[in-house]
């Protein structure tokens, strides 16, 4: 994505985050917020036996970092995906501004 200049809003990781080889994603995620001038949301979706090594090193980092271990089967894994493709955090915000306040009247 880095060589690519692909810009996104949101990094969906997808595993047991026990990095066994360099480049680590720490380092990766780092240079390519460098190079493109821009943080992107990380989630990471825990599967198997499960670490938080990425999530430890991107959260050292200050990186915007969403957690969540998936118990299911790995055939029902790809039905998750739409759930976290959600807005980005700001248009949640402004989304939940935007909802009117309750009004309650007086008697």
């Amino acid at each position: 994505m880095r060589k690519k200049k692909q810009v996104v809003d949101q990094i969906i990781l997808v595993t047991d985050e026990g990095e066994n080889a360099a480049p680590y994603f720490g380092e990766v995620y780092k240079n390519y917020c460098r190079e493109l001038a821009i943080m992107p949301n990380v989630v990471i979706v825990r599967v198997g036996t499960h670490y938080n090594w990425v999530e430890t090193q991107l959260k050292q980092q200050q990186t915007p970092v969403d957690t969540f271990t998936f118990a299911g089967d790995y055939y029902s894994l790809p039905n998750i995906v739409p759930l976290l493709t959600r807005p980005s955090r700001l248009d949640l915000l402004m989304e939940i501004l935007d909802m009117p306040l309750p009004v309650r009247e007086d008697k």
